[in-house]
């Protein structure tokens, strides 16, 4: 993992436009430790990349994984990347299980606030 992220993090640092080496890297971290919660270090690499790049199918399913594991306070909020996911890449076959599975907020009616992080730039 070390070479990787080394690696995405000198793509960045030659051309900080780049969205895909931003995706990388927070793909890299999750890879990591994101299924254990560790998805602290996502956060920037993904805002970035999809700054860039809204159009990022795998982004924003990414971003979906990380709220999902930070909890189920955040499951609308995955929800709502997991359905930009289809609606940008139709064919993309994890995002629909994604969103049978986690049906689990005790409120959809009541979207959560997004951690600053994690929040859209305008």
């Amino acid at each position: 993992w070390p070479e990787a992220l080394a690696a995405f993090r000198a793509a960045v640092e030659k051309n900080p436009l780049m969205s895909e080496a931003w995706f990388r890297i927070a793909q890299v971290f999750f890879k990591k430790d994101g299924s254990r919660g560790g998805t602290e270090a996502m956060y920037e690499p993904l805002k970035r990349c999809l700054d860039l790049d809204p159009c990022n199918a795998n982004a924003h399913e990414l971003r979906g994984e990380c709220l999902r594991v930070d909890g189920d306070r955040y499951i609308v909020a995955a929800a709502e990347e997991y359905r930009a996911t289809i609606r940008l890449d139709p064919t993309n076959a994890t995002a629909p299980w994604h969103l049978h599975v986690d049906r689990r907020s005790p409120d959809l009616s009541r979207p959560p606030r997004l951690p600053p992080t994690l929040a859209r730039a305008s």
